[in-house]
């Protein structure tokens, strides 16, 4: 804060240009602003054709009553499309319970399965005893390599997990049904939540996924104060898809992978929606 610097740009005609940043400890607002903006509302809606809707849904983080009375006051609309276009592109995640709640209206299935979650075990005296049975490590090397000691390897080699019971999301016939052909925007901003919500339309097999991979966390943070008053936030949770499938550091792969160049951010197209509209009117037609 009170410093400042100078970047060298060249604009989209050509003409080079000197902007000079002044760090003045807020957030600085000359970012693309693609995903700059804070959402006034949790979800966006509109007709691209007579057949065809766009739904985003921003976030997860809105109140649960909000957010899903927003989507249910769409339904109406949403049920007499032939194919829709569900956008969760910068949905940086919120509220599991939210996406269940919405994820409920895709599927004609009694029930459908999210992601299975685990934690690391830390038992600082089993992991202390495990050193002993791993003849590579100092402390066999320092004492001695303890046999006995072997059921505690794990520990020592922070390998160690708690699985929590995986949710199992049910579902009834009075619920409004969204099963037209379904196409999914992500980028590398999805996460979190947003990846439980994809994770369980990948159990309905639901949808195509169309864009970028995603950000590959869970979003369930540690929160700790940092020596000269920084903060940070530390991912301590694992988490899989159903059948085992790894995705935390990773990114939930698309089905059509799309890597926007320069020339898209520099222009007012949108390829991932077009390339989303050309798949749902070939399919629906």
């Amino acid at each position: 804060k009170g410093n400042n610097t100078k970047i060298t740009v060249k604009e989209p005609n050509g003409d080079i240009k000197t902007i000079k940043i002044e760090y003045s400890g807020f957030k600085e607002d000359w970012l693309y602003p693609n995903y700059n903006n804070e959402y006034k509302k949790s979800i966006t809606y509109r007709q691209l054709d007579d057949s065809i809707a766009y739904l985003a849904i921003h976030s997860f983080w809105y109140g649960k009553d909000s957010i899903y009375s927003d989507f249910s006051a769409l339904l109406p609309k949403l049920i007499k499309q032939k194919g829709l276009v569900l956008d969760l592109r910068g949905n940086k995640g919120g509220i599991g319970s939210i996406a269940y709640e919405i994820a409920k209206h895709f599927t004609n299935k009694s029930y459908f399965l999210a992601g299975i979650g685990s934690t690391r075990k830390h038992l600082p005296s089993y992991k202390a005893w495990g050193a002993y049975a791993d003849s590579t490590s100092y402390a066999a090397k320092f004492i001695r390599y303890i046999p006995g000691m072997k059921e505690y390897l794990n520990y020592y080699k922070d390998n160690v997990w708690e699985y929590e019971k995986q949710d199992t999301i049910f579902t009834n016939d009075s619920i409004q049904k969204l099963l037209m052909p379904l196409a999914i925007l992500t980028d590398y901003y999805t996460g979190s939540s947003t990846e439980d919500f994809l994770i369980c339309l990948d159990n309905m097999k639901r949808g195509i996924r169309i864009g970028q991979k995603t950000s590959g966390s869970t979003g369930q943070q540690l929160y700790f104060e940092m020596p000269g008053g920084g903060r940070c936030q530390i991912c301590v949770r694992k988490c899989t898809f159903p059948d085992g499938r790894k995705y935390v550091g990773i990114g939930i792969k698309p089905d059509i992978e799309i890597e926007p160049t320069l020339d898209y951010y520099l222009s007012d197209s949108d390829i991932v929606l077009e390339k989303a509209i050309k798949y749902l009117k070939r399919t629906i037609h």
